[in-house]
């Protein structure tokens, strides 16, 4: 066993390991993984193994507890998880290199404070570690520090990209409507053995008949909670794709504010009442506005990055690729820090 130390300065820089692991593995860190361009630029093994562990420690950290040490061999869709991680982490090797390139046309580099911050997170993270442990990350002081000074510069670069963006959502296009509604559930209920049960012809009626009798209700909230209905707010508008059903979406469309439906009935779903609580939420509204223009400046930084991936030549030696293997596993392990 092998501890990964965690630093306050690494953690500080972005760094943030804190492993245990186990099992060995190595490989040639000089090795051209992928040509840039005709080979004009590379990116090594060692650099691309260093990226793929780190992100494998942080899947550990979260998924080893749940899952146990052979997730990365379970597959889904026909693929490892081992082999989905590795092609997002080619993917974002590719984008971490075009945002690095453009990085000059945003005046981004690093400060010399950053700089330092840097220098020193990768200088403790090498001596904290064991040689055995750094090998297995491909790790050395030039790649932690390139690691550092790459990913942070992206992140400048993609925070810059979002914020040219001309973004103007108005209230109007984010619209909320919020309604109160009184949900019975008519397919499936849980039995006292804790047995799936499913509602007889008689019981659906029941349920009907106290869905009916909230289309009445002086407090729908209370008197929902009281007939046995999940009672729950839900607003609506703006560029939804709503997870609602359509005729409840098309119900709440008829009323005014304050007024109560009928009960509405989904086949396969159950039944609903709802109570127009706002025909315009403007806190619902700012949020969606806020939530809109978010979506708005990522979509604009993506097109940005395709473009500039268009312009760019990758081709990756998938021999080299197919040696970083997630063979060892990681465990969090924090260290006292001052």
């Amino acid at each position: 066993m092998k501890t990964i130390k965690r630093t306050k300065s690494a953690a500080a820089a972005g760094l943030i390991l804190a492993m245990l692991f186990t099992g060995c593995g190595k490989i040639n860190s000089d090795a051209v993984l992928m040509e840039i361009d005709g080979g004009k630029e590379t990116i090594t093994l060692g650099y691309a193994n260093f990226a793929a562990r780190y992100t494998q420690s942080l899947y550990d950290s979260v998924y080893l507890s749940y899952y146990g040490t052979d997730y990365w061999s379970q597959e889904e869709s026909g693929e490892t998880a081992e082999t989905s991680v590795k092609d997002n982490i080619l993917d974002s090797l590719k984008e971490e290199y075009v945002l690095n390139q453009h990085a000059e046309e945003y005046d981004i580099a690093l400060t010399e404070d950053e700089e330092a911050a840097v220098k020193k997170a990768a200088e403790e993270f090498i001596g904290d570690n064991s040689e055995e442990t750094l090998e297995v990350l491909s790790a050395d002081v030039e790649t932690v520090t390139k690691f550092l000074t790459q990913t942070t510069i992206a992140s400048k670069v993609r925070e810059a990209v979002q914020a040219e963006a001309e973004v103007n959502i108005t209230q109007e296009e984010a619209a909320q409507r919020t309604f109160t509604y009184a949900y019975f559930n008519s397919m499936t209920y849980t039995d006292d053995n804790g047995n799936t049960a499913y509602y007889t012809d008689e019981e659906h009626e029941a349920l009907k008949e106290k869905a009916e009798a909230l289309t009445n209700a002086a407090d729908l909230e209370t008197e929902g909670k009281e007939a046995g209905a999940t009672v729950t707010t839900h607003s609506y508008g703006g560029d939804d794709e709503d997870t609602m059903p359509e005729a409840v979406i098309k119900a709440a469309d008829a009323l005014k504010e304050g007024e109560i439906s009928p009960v509405i009935e989904v086949e396969g779903d159950g039944y609903y009442v709802l109570r127009l609580d706002s025909e315009f939420d403007e806190e619902a509204t700012a949020d969606k506005m806020e939530s809109m223009e978010s979506e708005a400046r990522a979509e604009y930084l993506q097109d940005k990055i395709d473009g500039w991936l268009e312009e760019t030549t990758f081709k990756v030696n998938e021999k080299q690729w197919e040696k970083v293997k997630f063979d060892s596993l990681f465990r969090q392990k924090e260290t006292e820090e001052d």
